[in-house]
């Protein structure tokens, strides 16, 4: 009827020196109850459609040099915690504005050297429904036009 099943008690080695090409109408599983190693020499994946990766525990990935991520359309990340670390520096550029909204707790901003915010052609605002509070552990200073007080 078309059917055709190999069972091997040892090891099966296949070889092909020329191209190999499958082609399957419908469903694949692939089942292995060890390591699945897929060595490969060339430098493209190309998956052609959508597609979602389900792991069932924890999941590392380890690239040994440069990353560059490119994501045509909308990216979104979500998590219980996410934490990003770097040596070196982070920058952050949105070609829009950018929106940290913290809604069950504080955004706390800390630096070993300083901290600045500059508003380039708009207004620096800072808005507390609670009361401000500004220390500062050596003089302060604030230049502009006028400063108000209230």
């Amino acid at each position: 009827d078309g059917r055709r099943v190999d069972s091997i008690k040892g090891h099966m080695h296949l070889y092909v020196q020329g191209g190999l090409t499958q082609t399957i109408d419908n469903n694949t599983d692939l089942k292995y109850n060890g390591n699945l190693r897929v060595s490969s020499a060339g430098q493209h994946t190309e998956i052609d459609g959508p597609s979602t990766t389900v792991v069932s525990d924890k999941y590392g990935l380890t690239i040994q040099k440069g990353a560059k991520i490119v994501v045509l359309d909308d990216l979104y990340i979500i998590a219980k915690n996410i934490t990003i670390k770097a040596d070196a520096d982070i920058n952050i550029e949105a070609g829009g504005g950018i929106a940290m909204n913290a809604k069950g707790g504080d955004i706390n901003l800390a630096a070993s050297g300083g901290i600045s915010a500059e508003a380039k052609g708009g207004d620096l605002q800072t808005k507390s429904s609670a009361k401000t509070i500004l220390k500062a552990g050596a003089a302060s200073s604030f230049t502009a036009p006028r400063i108000d007080l209230n």
